[in-house]
């Protein structure tokens, strides 16, 4: 807490601004991309993908349902009141279901992260940045449209295309906004995305699901994690500036006696070629 009380009281208000869309950003990004985890059984029962087993009808009462491995004794289970309490449906695992967690996502992730980067030290990184959310926040409110397991796999790897933009530029635009001595301060203010946005993740998740807004469930847990994302694309695109680009290397400076900066250590030293001419070791060069 002292590094970000004294990053608020050192950086100024604008930069510390576009610190908190950033932050929101990456808050953003994680539960847009956790969204999927948290509802993949109501997805996988409403889109018919994945495996199958034996599965509570009331999750609020135990039955042992997990413990029944085939169809018919699932089906012919009983509770106390001679009601059925299990039911064989798709469980939200299986291979599909990590196809679309694992490598449609990371691959995606991981190979458009160096683009992303490199087009962003060539070009404005704010409008890089806000393209990638746009993009993946559109991704994930078109998956709360999917009516084929086609259509998840699709919007996943656009998700994976635009999430894959956020690090690289927010880290680039976070070093140039603050100071050598704040930046890991602002870096750490900026991470707290991470955890934020994957706890958010369930909440959103199971309390929409359970809502069921107009009847359609898990739907809407997609929709309304996309819409602040859209909105905040707009913000950062109209009130954040594309700083000054620092230099790569901030050369070290030698301070003087009169308190300014000196000479730099690394500059290379300038040799008089008339003082070398007529130094006693030139001579095997110039006998």
């Amino acid at each position: 807490m002292p590094g970000t009380l004294l990053l608020c009281k050192q950086s100024g208000i604008y930069p510390i601004y576009v610190l908190t869309t950033l932050l929101i950003a990456y808050l953003l990004n994680q539960l847009d991309r956790y969204d999927l985890a948290i509802v993949a059984r109501p997805i996988a029962q409403d889109l018919k993908y994945g495996d199958q087993s034996c599965l509570e009808k009331n999750t609020t009462v135990s039955n042992n349902c997990s413990k029944i491995t085939s169809r018919d004794a699932c089906s012919n289970a009983t509770s106390g009141n001679s009601t059925h309490p299990c039911d064989w449906n798709y469980n939200g695992g299986g291979i599909e279901y990590q196809v679309l967690a694992g490598p449609i996502f990371i691959l995606i992730y991981t190979i458009c992260g160096v683009f992303a980067g490199f087009i962003g030290d060539k070009t404005n990184r704010r409008n890089v940045f806000v393209i990638c959310l746009f993009i993946w926040s559109v991704a994930t409110g078109a998956t709360g449209f999917a009516t084929e397991y086609w259509h998840l796999v699709v919007t996943r790897m656009l998700l994976g295309v635009g999430e894959a933009g956020c690090n690289p530029i927010a880290v680039s635009l976070i070093t140039d906004y603050f100071p050598q001595e704040l930046r890991g301060s602002a870096i750490g203010v900026y991470n707290w995305g991470i955890y934020t946005g994957y706890a958010l993740s369930f909440a959103v998740g199971n309390y929409i699901t359970t809502a069921n807004i107009n009847g359609q469930g898990w739907r809407w847990v997609f929709f309304l994690s996309a819409l602040p994302g859209l909105l905040l694309s707009a913000v950062i695109l109209f009130s954040v500036r594309e700083p000054k680009r620092r230099d790569a290397l901030e050369t070290p400076t030698a301070s003087t006696d009169s308190g300014r900066a000196g000479p730099s250590k690394w500059r290379r030293p300038q040799i008089d070629p008339k003082t070398f001419r007529h130094h006693p070791s030139s001579r095997w060069i110039n006998p």
